[in-house]
């Protein structure tokens, strides 16, 4: 089992006065990645896009694999390499003068469909992009890659995940981005550190339902963390009456959930129509 997960950075100017907190929030996921698909027993190679950048001269080792387009401001730092091998970032350039999203994007893109690693293999493919901005070099581009990014999601193998300012998800949705894996952050150094705490969570869950089977996640970041009692009970709908309650008596004590559903109704469960209440720890409960 391979994932193949492509980074999309923002390096452009806006994101100086954040790009310390930018590069731990970089760290942290190449961390969390690493151990969660070491957790996982699974197989992980990064390709990392930076999005506008331009001074070579500030670059440190991890961009031996740079090439320069000038007009795009785009460059590749890392293709398809094993997450045991990618390093840390001791610096986070914010040099560039535009933000080419979308062709940023659609190399990154580019990058996992030519990976040769991925051939005949049970694989999946995930890119984030990670902006402080938007589009604002190439938005022509955004039909070319809405139609791409559908030709890829009907597969069932490709994740496209975005973490842009407050505001933006509304243009992505209209991409055919869904909702649940747009993530809005604020560009302050508690935004970042928020959204470095989103990731963290959801990429523990990708790797855990890739573990799974699942091969592609439409609600990567699927929370109620900002979700009040009042907003989720004005959801709720009262479902008592259809529900049948089954008392467990010491004569049952042991049986198998399935083996007592069974046989107090008389026909085949429905997994996952029937539920029962914990009344002892469990070392391990799964998600």
């Amino acid at each position: 089992m391979k994932n193949l997960i492509a980074l999309v950075r923002d390096h452009s100017g806006s994101m100086s006065y954040i790009a310390n907190d930018a590069r731990a929030d970089y760290n942290n996921t190449i961390s969390t990645i690493r151990d969660a698909s070491q957790a996982n027993s699974q197989e992980t190679f990064i390709s990392v896009v930076n999005c506008g950048i331009r001074d070579v001269s500030v670059l440190d080792d991890n961009y031996r694999n740079y090439h320069h387009q000038h007009r795009r401001e785009i460059s590749i730092a890392e293709q398809n390499v094993h997450i045991k091998d990618i390093k840390p970032l001791s610096v986070y350039p914010a040099t560039g003068r535009s933000t080419p999203l979308f062709a940023s994007t659609l190399e990154a893109i580019k990058l996992l469909e030519n990976s040769s690693v991925s051939k005949g293999e049970d694989v999946s493919y995930l890119v984030l992009v990670t902006t402080d901005g938007e589009e604002n070099v190439n938005p022509e581009l955004g039909q070319q890659l809405a139609q791409k990014i559908a030709e890829l999601q009907a597969t069932d193998l490709w994740t496209f995940v975005f973490r842009v300012p407050r505001g933006k998800s509304t243009i992505l949705a209209k991409m055919g981005i869904p909702v649940g894996n747009i993530f809005e952050w604020e560009q302050t150094k508690k935004g970042v550190e928020v959204s470095t705490r989103a990731n963290t969570t959801a990429f523990t869950s990708y790797f855990d339902a890739r573990s799974k089977g699942i091969t592609s996640s439409r609600s990567f970041y699927a929370n109620l963390e900002d979700v009040s009692v009042k907003e989720v009970a004005s959801q709720l709908t009262e479902i008592t009456d259809p529900i049948k309650i089954l008392p467990v008596s010491v004569y049952d004590t042991g049986k198998k959930i399935r083996e007592f559903v069974e046989e107090k109704i008389g026909r085949k469960m429905l997994k996952g129509a029937a539920f029962y209440q914990l009344v002892k720890t469990e070392d391990v409960v799964q998600a």
